[in-house]
């Protein structure tokens, strides 16, 4: 694993090598990545073709068909950076080692999932007095914010997900499912199993909002079927997941990557009882449910998208 480290920092390192060609072009184009602490330490870019191997330490091995699979390995060495380094220059080169592991596992494999997801649907079919009928009628015992918007929002748990629903008086509804400790799993190398499972709970969804619960809309009128072009995933945090030691659990902090104009997040996170450290991007999709054999291939094509723009492989 290779890390790129400004040029009075080299003599912290006992072992270097020449970086990537491709990495090299690219620092020569000052578009070097950039790790922010929690407090947004800065670093300004600089060119320089030495690095240090260091890789973190615990790294496991995740199990399920939700995976990203990497059979490169690289040796640790403890004694990779002198004890002359403060505390956070360690964080720093910490960060990279953990982003990095997403390819540098060792022949293991990591978890890959789609957290807080927002969906949007317009339901009434452009249809003024469907719309209003929603809204004033059945909606008239959930008090309307009172900012400029006048949304009204409905919250359910299904099978476990808090599913929370906005309504608007133009007919527009914003849904928001945060599930961070229950990602929902990207099948890397099975698309339509990866749509079919997200699909298949929106359905659900569906059948909140059309309950007496909610808009009581029995007759499907008002709300349209899943396969309307209405229902849209806008965006959601694609995650993976690296399992890690519960010692390196305990020191990790959290982090900010930004390369290319894009933000990557770094931080800790328990699931299950288990210790990971989950590096997640936003992603913006803005893609139809309409069509299931699109969706899966875009989401999974997006999910191998993180590490090629982190790592420019």
């Amino acid at each position: 694993m290779t890390l790129i480290i400004p040029p009075d920092r080299r003599k912290m390192c006992l072992e270097t090598s020449k970086t990537r060609e491709n990495y090299t072009q690219a620092v020569e184009q000052n578009q070097r990545s950039i790790i922010y602490p929690k407090k947004m330490r800065t670093m300004q870019p600089k060119n320089t073709g030495e690095v240090c191997i260091m890789t973190l330490q615990g790294v496991g091995i995740g199990v399920g068909s939700h995976i990203m699979r990497k059979d490169t390995t690289t040796p640790y060495s403890p004694n990779s950076c002198n004890n002359n380094t403060n505390y956070q220059d360690l964080e720093y080169y910490k960060a990279q080692n953990i982003a990095s592991s997403i390819y540098h596992t060792t022949s293991g494999a990591i978890l890959v999932g789609m957290h807080k997801l927002h969906l949007h649907l317009t339901i009434g079919g452009g249809n003024h007095s469907l719309i209003e009928e929603a809204y004033h009628e059945r909606l008239a015992h959930i008090p309307a914010n009172p900012s400029k918007n006048k949304e009204k929002r409905v919250e359910r748990r299904i099978d476990n997900y808090l599913v929370k629903c906005f309504f608007f008086p133009h007919g527009a509804v914003e849904i928001y499912i945060p599930c961070s400790d229950r990602p929902f799993p990207i099948y890397m190398d099975d698309p339509d199993a990866t749509a079919i499972n997200i699909i298949g709970f929106i359905s659900q969804v569906r059948q909140f909002i059309c309950s007496s619960d909610c808009l009581n809309d029995t007759r499907g009128v008002t709300v349209p079927p899943i396969q309307d072009p209405a229902w849209q995933l806008v965006d959601a945090d694609l995650n993976f997941d690296v399992p890690i030691t519960r010692m390196n659990f305990k020191i990790m902090g959290h982090y900010q990557i930004v390369k290319f104009g894009e933000v990557f997040r770094i931080y800790k996170k328990m699931l299950d009882g288990q210790t990971y450290a989950r590096v997640e991007q936003d992603k913006v999709f803005k893609a139809p449910l309409s069509n299931k054999e699109e969706l899966g291939p875009i989401i999974v094509s997006a999910a191998k998208l993180v590490p090629q723009k982190l790592f420019g492989t």
